[in-house]
């Protein structure tokens, strides 16, 4: 199987097995509605005679895309010459956040990514998430941009009520984030704070096991990879093409979530996801 046909947000997802995957995106790639990607990050990467594009198709509160680069070709008998960039997920039910400082991670269109930190306008955070339609964005943005955000979790787990050691002064928990991302500062400033705690084997046990220090908590791992721990509050049944799936939405820290996941949950349980946030630009 060729590596465009692979569901470039999903290989990692267990709800969904690979044939569907394929199917999904070669449905994309040959039936699609095709658009232009016009968002001047991409637009300024083209060279004369290059054009961006996507086909997306609509499944069930999901939408797939395929992305393409089209030169025009040197072969007197076609117009085009097509490279296949990924296939993508969205889904458009996600909780809608506003942001602002949007830094696409992408340098050159032979790496291509979708990835994007940006910053969430009420609290502040600074979120690394998949942009899936860049395809819908206009040429620029304005201050504040309306982003549908949700995790598809790859693994999840049933937790006690309570975490077994608690930490809960907002400080602790900021500086503690920090340090688990290497921050030489941040470790400094723990070791200052609580002098009795052997600090390197903390964040070890952290890193290991967050669920026995917090409650509620949103750990970035990596690039568009986040460890959620927090509470459920919503679940609905959700499927595509046949595929039972469940749509979560997770109180953790100072958001709602929304999360899509193969294993259900009860409303009120605590529970500790981990996987790949998304985002879809609302247009409305």
């Amino acid at each position: 199987m060729p590596p465009f046909l692979e569901l470039s947000l999903m290989k990692d997802f267990p709800g969904i097995p690979s044939e569907t995957k394929e199917r999904l995106c070669k449905k994309a790639k040959d039936k699609g509605k095709t658009k232009t990607v016009e968002y001047f990050v991409f637009e300024d990467m083209l060279d004369t005679g290059e054009t961006l594009i996507s086909r997306s198709i609509e499944e069930s509160g999901f939408t797939i895309f395929t992305y393409h680069l089209l030169k025009k070709s040197k072969n007197i008998f076609k117009k085009w010459d097509k490279i296949d960039l990924g296939c993508f997920i969205g889904f458009k039910k996600g909780i809608l956040l506003k942001f602002e400082d949007l830094n696409f991670a992408i340098k050159e269109l032979e790496n291509f990514t979708l990835l994007v930190e940006a910053v969430e306008i009420e609290t502040g955070a600074i979120i690394n998430f998949n942009l899936i339609n860049v395809s819908d964005l206009p040429k620029a943005l304005k201050y504040e941009v309306p982003v549908r955000i949700a995790l598809f979790s790859e693994t999840e787990n049933l937790l006690p009520e309570s975490p077994k050691s608690p930490i809960e002064k907002e400080c602790i928990v900021k500086l503690i984030k920090l340090a688990l991302k290497g921050m030489g500062k941040a470790i400094d400033k723990l070791e200052k704070l609580l002098p009795d705690e052997n600090v390197s084997l903390l964040l070890k046990r952290i890193r290991r096991n967050p669920e026995n220090y917090f409650k509620s908590v949103i750990l970035h791992t990596s690039k568009e990879k986040y460890t959620i721990i927090g509470k459920v509050i919503q679940v609905e049944e959700t499927e595509i093409q046949g595929i039972e799936l469940f749509h979560m939405k997770i109180a953790v820290e100072n958001f709602l979530l929304s999360v899509i996941t193969k294993k259900t949950f009860k409303a009120g349980e605590r529970v500790k996801l981990f996987g790949k946030l998304t985002g879809y630009y609302d247009q409305a």
